[in-house]
């Protein structure tokens, strides 16, 4: 498999929830770190907030 073939089947099962943030990057054989680039890249967000992390953060700013 080329490499973005790789990385794009390895994109999809991270978007798709198969596999975590830290998964998709050992498999790409990247750090986490150059992984979140490559989402960042891609507009694909890599991580998650509940809505009530988001309430709780809007009740720490004021």
């Amino acid at each position: 498999m080329t490499d973005k073939v790789n990385l794009s089947v390895i994109l999809g099962l991270f978007v798709s929830k198969v596999i975590i943030l830290e998964k998709a990057s050992e498999l790409a054989g990247k750090s986490i770190w150059d992984f979140m680039e490559i989402l960042k890249t891609c507009h694909i967000p890599w991580g998650e907030c509940t809505e009530e992390e988001i309430q709780m953060d809007e009740i720490a700013l004021w």
